[in-house]
């Protein structure tokens, strides 16, 4: 119970979808007060009927174009989810990481081919102290 009372709650990915939803709710509904404001300034002898066919006739090639963008933003969003979901085999002692053909790589070239990140080196304290101790490089 507490499990799905996590999962149905908002995260910062959840949020990554809510906030561009709601910008396009606004968006469209700033455009079509315009639409009908300029529709009604230069079409005043319109009928009722032409009038509300080319409100829908427009309001629904705007939709369209918004929900393909959506889909975008909802496909980019789950191709980043799998990317990151499963369990990642890696050698307790080299720390090379097999990959779904059974090669075994090194964790930069395994993340550099499958994320979105790069890495620079550096050597923490603890290692700095036992190879490189006669350089004194923390020891300042």
């Amino acid at each position: 119970m507490v499990e799905k009372a996590k999962r149905d709650t908002l995260t910062p990915h959840s949020l990554d979808l809510l906030v561009p939803l709601l910008l396009i709710m606004a968006s469209m509904l700033v455009g079509m007060t315009l639409f009908e404001y300029l529709k009604h300034v230069f079409f005043m002898n319109l009928s009722m009927w032409k009038s509300h066919t080319i409100t829908i006739i427009f309001s629904s090639i705007i939709a369209t174009i918004i929900g393909y963008f959506v889909l975008l933003k909802i496909r980019t969003l789950n191709l980043k989810i799998k990317q990151l979901s499963g369990l990642l085999p890696i050698c307790s002692h080299c720390k090379k990481i097999r990959d779904d053909r059974g090669y075994w790589q090194h964790i930069e070239v395994y993340i550099n081919k499958h994320f979105d990140a790069k890495f620079s080196h550096a050597i923490c304290p603890e290692c700095a102290d036992k190879y490189y101790a006669q350089y004194n490089i923390y020891n300042d």
